[in-house]
């Protein structure tokens, strides 16, 4: 007869493969977790890490209450079912259970029971706030031709840059490493978002409201006729036309990427969006050329206060559209994101199309419109 000589499992053996089960479970059992986004597997490898922790505490402890050796509890083949119930059974003693349910208590406080995010204290908001007001403030300063205005403009930019990259930073964590971004949040996200572009749609709704007002019952103050008199405007089949198509062409292929990335061709995702981080910089160095050669400036009267204003601030949306953009391709490119959660290029996506539409609306009513039809 042939005896084989028996082995144990060490301690840490034994919670690496009941962890390793666990982690197969939860990618294959996605019934159980419809409501988890793939980057909440982290968080919650980190909590059954947790409880594993405790667990070996337990075993620690009822092993110098009773003077026995923690190595024998492990080989004589005790079962190691990593539960909560187990932990809180009625098979341990009271003092131990008390030591693991405190433990376990104590750091389930971070994970609420339900399904939205209850955001911590930012200090972003109020910093954004400073720099708009140093951005609004150096740009009429430097119009007026006062030495401090180029300063707090630059300042202020710089100033929002940063805020941005902090407050992206931030939410970037919260949602693919702290996995706070569930299916509700999300939902949630989208909404805001949504109503962030409405906001963006009532502020050029104003710059159009005035440039109407002006054009079609033309004041006696500017001749009485649109352009003013004085004003020679440019020629909308030049480089507004350029940038026109530019910014269809880029819409294509921002759209493009937005579908490898749904996919799971990242590849084709990352090509998509550096395609239109270099339109959208082609046509902010075309935009550039065309303000350095008009043959009036923002001074000249209403028209060239509402030309100025509307162009400009749609110049400075397609910059912040290149921010975003650049931020997409640098969370690609380190696989910060995968085919489920990607709220960072949707909105991307949808911000890009949005500033696409108000140059449309731009150039047929102010170039084509207001030159050739008056």
């Amino acid at each position: 007869m042939f005896f084989r000589k028996r082995t144990y499992k060490t301690q840490d053996e034994i919670i690496k493969e009941q962890f390793e089960a666990f982690k197969h479970k939860l990618v294959t059992d996605g019934s159980e977790y419809d409501d988890l986004n793939d980057k909440l597997v982290i968080a919650l490898e980190r909590y059954y890490e947790r409880i594993f922790q405790i667990y070996k505490d337990v075993i620690s402890y009822y092993c110098k209450i009773n003077n026995l050796n923690e190595d024998s509890i492990w080989k004589e083949g005790q079962p190691i079912v990593i539960t909560i119930k187990h932990l809180s059974g009625p098979t341990w003693p009271i003092s131990i259970r008390l030591k693991a349910e405190l433990n376990l208590k104590k750091y389930l406080k971070q994970y609420p029971k339900h399904y939205f995010h209850i955001v911590d204290p930012s200090p972003w908001p109020i910093s954004a706030a400073i720099a708009a007001l140093l951005i609004t403030l150096g740009g009429t300063a430097t119009m007026h031709d006062y030495s401090i205005g180029p300063y707090a403009l630059i300042y202020g930019i710089i100033y929002l840059l940063f805020i941005l990259f902090s407050w992206f930073k931030d939410i970037i964590i919260e949602g693919s490493i702290e996995g706070r971004h569930t299916r509700v949040v999300k939902k949630n996200l989208r909404l805001g978002f949504k109503l962030f572009i409405v906001s963006e749609v009532m502020f050029f709704f104003g710059f159009f409201w005035a440039y109407f007002h002006s054009s079609l019952s033309p004041s006696i103050f500017i001749g009485g006729e649109w352009p003013p008199l004085g004003i020679k405007v440019l020629d909308p089949f030049e480089i507004p036309f350029i940038n026109t198509i530019i910014l269809l062409v880029s819409g294509a292929s921002i759209t493009w990427g937005h579908i490898g990335t749904r996919i799971g061709m990242y590849i084709q995702s990352i090509f998509g969006l550096i395609l239109t981080a270099f339109f959208a910089s082609i046509f902010l160095l075309a935009q550039l050329y065309e303000y350095t050669h008009c043959t009036f400036n923002i001074s000249d009267g209403i028209y060239g206060s509402i030309f100025f204003m509307l162009t400009g601030f749609h110049g400075f949306h397609v910059f912040l559209g290149f921010c975003m953009i650049f931020v997409s391709i640098l969370r690609l490119t380190t696989k910060n994101l995968s085919t489920k959660h990607h709220l960072g290029i949707e909105f991307t996506v949808w911000y890009w199309h949005f500033v696409d539409i108000v140059w449309i609306l731009v150039y047929i009513f102010v170039y084509i419109w207001g030159s050739y039809f008056f």
